[in-house]
């Protein structure tokens, strides 16, 4: 066995003792934005669970401390949980909401595929004649001007193609 497989098969071992699925490893190469976006956003989740447990070691000493806190104290103590409560309760409210997240991903690949275009079309346009260009809007001055030919003679080639299909 080459190093290189060695290599792969330790990593995917690794990910099926951590529960992931090892398809998406090995089979599913992601953009390196959305790694670098993947990787801030559980950045963002450890850092958010450090903020959580060291807010719960103060809550921990502060009541083993008893109760000589004052009544000032205590009130910060209660609105600094209830921020906490409701910072928790709108990140669960947005992982649960399937119709943002939906939302969310089609206007990312709207975004994508508008790019695309864009730049489809500009490459095509550099590739393009002018003289093609010129041609292609002269033949469509004249369909424009004189429709009801071109109409016939589309009708007669659509029925030829549908007489050769029914064979």
């Amino acid at each position: 066995m080459d190093e290189g497989a060695s290599e792969e098969r330790t990593g995917a071992v690794s990910a099926e003792a951590a529960g992931e699925q090892t398809d998406d490893v090995i089979t599913k190469p992601e953009s390196s934005v959305e790694t670098t976006r993947e990787r801030e956003r559980q950045r963002k989740e450890a850092e958010e669970r450090e903020k959580e447990a060291q807010a719960q070691q103060e809550s921990v000493q502060e009541a083993q401390q008893g109760d000589d806190r004052t009544p000032e104290e205590i009130r910060e103590d209660i609105r600094r949980t209830r921020v906490e409560l409701g910072d928790t309760a709108e990140q669960l409210a947005a992982k649960s909401d399937v119709k943002g997240q939906a939302k969310a991903k089609v206007d990312e690949v709207k975004g994508r595929v508008t790019g695309k275009k864009d730049e489809f079309q500009s490459k095509a346009q550099e590739a393009t004649p002018a003289s093609a260009q010129a041609q292609g809007q002269k033949a469509l001055q004249v369909v424009k001007a004189n429709p009801i030919p071109f109409a016939v003679g589309g009708a007669v080639l659509l029925g030829y193609v549908i007489g050769r299909s029914g064979r």
